[in-house]
């Protein structure tokens, strides 16, 4: 996987489908019933991850780049630092 979490993805038991908004920068849990790979959708679509999430009941993610795992409450997610050298050398 790359920066950012895929835009959909199922877990492995399929029970969950996760969509992530690329330009909100939010990941959402959408359940789906036993033996349903796809909800229903709208024949006109969606006009965003965000729309279907919240038409789907999806439930967000506490971090916005979250990748998620087959349980919804247990995901991983980057956490960037930088360290800088605050001493300076002199070189002569």
């Amino acid at each position: 996987m790359g920066a950012s979490p895929p835009t959909k993805y199922t877990s492995s038991d399929g029970r969950t489908l996760y969509l992530h908004g690329v330009t909100a920068r939010a990941t959402y849990a959408v359940a789906l019933p036993p033996g349903v790979m796809v909800p229903p959708l709208p024949d006109k679509g969606f006009g965003t991850i965000e729309e279907a999430a919240k038409a789907l009941g999806g439930k967000p993610i506490a971090d916005p780049r979250a990748y998620p795992s087959d349980d919804p409450d247990v995901y991983a997610f980057p956490k960037v630092s930088s360290h800088r050298n605050i001493y300076r050398v002199s070189l002569q």
